[in-house]
């Protein structure tokens, strides 16, 4: 028999990769190389805070959607007359919410869009 603790096989240390992120957001397409972007499913949740109600503000956000739908990361890009509070939240937000992927010729790819978002005005 073998001695007690060792295994047959070697055992490889899987230490956790670092990853570059901005690398690996770079391998997701941008809107414009999609065929067809990606869509949102359902809607985006209240943000439930009541000076959304009484001010307007506006933040752009890119959101990064890996070919399954999922939203890997959001990060604000630009914002104007928005509290902390909110614009903490609005990542965290993003990364809740589930997408139909983008495709580029009938095959699903990670991508990122960029979202404009108008905050406490009036919906047309």
């Amino acid at each position: 028999g073998l001695p007690s603790g060792r295994s047959t096989f070697p055992v490889a240390t899987l230490a956790a990769p670092k990853i570059d992120e901005t690398t690996l957001f770079l391998s997701y397409a941008s809107a414009k190389e999609l065929t067809t972007q990606p869509s949102l499913i359902g809607t985006f949740p209240d943000i439930g805070i009541p000076w959304v109600r009484s001010s307007r503000g506006r933040v752009v956000v890119d959101v990064y959607i890996d070919e399954l739908g999922v939203v890997r990361d959001a990060r604000i890009v630009e914002h104007a007359n928005m509290p902390r509070s909110l614009l903490a939240r609005i990542p965290l937000l993003w990364r809740t919410m589930r997408f139909v992927p983008g495709e580029i010729d009938s095959g699903a790819v990670a991508s990122r869009i960029r979202i404009e978002m108008a905050i406490g005005e009036e919906e047309q």
